[in-house]
């Protein structure tokens, strides 16, 4: 598979889940997610997975959420729109 095909991803865990956060983690891995950091404070897991295994990231027990993360770029400066 080439990395094309994935898609980078932040995992929401939800607030009563919070303290399994890593637990939840190794569940996103074998649901198809290539983990990357676990952010314990605030309650996000960042990685990337199969633009076909999306979907089943939102029913690991313990996600509130599954968003896309999207690639933002600005023009150069002196290029005709800014």
């Amino acid at each position: 598979m080439t990395e094309q095909s994935r898609l980078n991803v932040t995992v929401l865990v939800d607030d009563a889940a919070l303290q399994r956060i890593r637990s939840i983690a190794r569940r996103l891995e074998k649901a198809g997610m290539k983990v990357e950091e676990v952010q314990e404070e605030i309650g996000t897991i960042t990685g990337s997975v199969p633009a076909d295994e999306l979907r089943a990231l939102e029913h690991v027990e313990g996600v509130s959420g599954v968003e896309e993360q999207r690639q933002v770029s600005i023009a150069p400066p002196g290029s005709e729109v800014q």
